[in-house]
């Protein structure tokens, strides 16, 4: 089996945005970078692409065999690829719900323990894309807020089960991004929601306070994997502000300032 004399990263969903991004940025810090794509019709330059879809454990399995097969190592896991699905609650059907769970949570807690035989021999870091709404809830955002909390919870977890191991864990967590991200995003399909409940949930890059660029957030994902200490959290962008705020304020006095400044 050889064995890459340099380091490799899987980054999943590297076809646009944020993973895209991630992918040119460790490949041009000498990293070996294999990153999946739901399609293989768009290819991703210097990157070992790879065809998976998150919600089909076979795929991931094969991905984390390929990259023992090939590269005999595995540095760091960005488990980044997901989506939105908004609504208010009575707006989503049962299947959009599992699926949103399904993408956001299970794929990567299933692609973080596939993985982690490998990361462990090179002491390696798993870091996992968090959001804004893994920190606090959004109107209309219940079920996408739901699987980042989730995710949250998972790498906290993680983070504590291996605290005496090799391996460390990391949660990025932005506020919105200006990417086609948001032009992806999933309705309930049960009803349609009412220009009011989707002024509510406006998106954040339709918001001149929610700008981040992808290159922002590639850069704090691959701080977060290098760094060799014990920080489990990187905010970016308003996130530490909101989280500030959610812990040393009343909850009255939160929620007003979330509806001031967030909603």
């Amino acid at each position: 089996m050889p064995v890459s004399n340099k380091p490799v990263v899987l980054i999943t969903g590297v076809s646009g945005g944020i993973g895209n991004a991630t992918a040119r940025l460790f490949t041009a810090n000498g990293w070996l970078v294999v990153g999946t794509v739901r399609s293989v019709r768009g290819r991703v330059a210097r990157v070992d692409v790879q065809p998976a879809e998150m919600t089909r454990p076979a795929d991931l399995a094969r991905v984390v065999h390929h990259i023992e097969r090939q590269y005999g190592r595995l540095d760091a896991l960005i488990c980044n690829a997901g989506y939105a699905l908004l609504g208010p609650l009575d707006t989503l059907g049962y299947a959009q719900m599992r699926d949103q769970l399904a993408t956001n949570v299970l794929a990567p807690a299933e692609l973080t323990r596939l993985a982690l035989p490998l990361l462990m021999k090179c002491s390696g870091t798993a870091v996992a894309v968090s959001s804004l709404v893994g920190r606090t809830g959004l109107p209309g955002y219940s079920l996408y807020a739901a699987s980042k909390h989730a995710v949250e919870g998972l790498y906290e977890s993680l983070a504590l089960e291996y605290a005496a191991g090799p391996v460390r864990f990391r949660l990025v967590e932005p506020s919105g991004v200006n990417t086609a991200f948001w032009t992806a995003i999933k309705r309930g399909m049960v009803r349609k929601a009412s220009t009011g409940e989707l002024h509510r949930m406006d998106t954040p890059p339709n918001r001149a306070d929610h700008n981040l660029t992808a290159e922002q957030v590639a850069a704090v994902i691959y701080r977060a994997a290098c760094d060799r200490g014990v920080k489990l959290r990187y905010p970016v962008g308003h996130t530490r502000r909101v989280d500030l705020a959610k812990r040393l304020l009343p909850e009255r006095l939160y929620r007003r300032l979330l509806h001031r400044f967030i909603i």
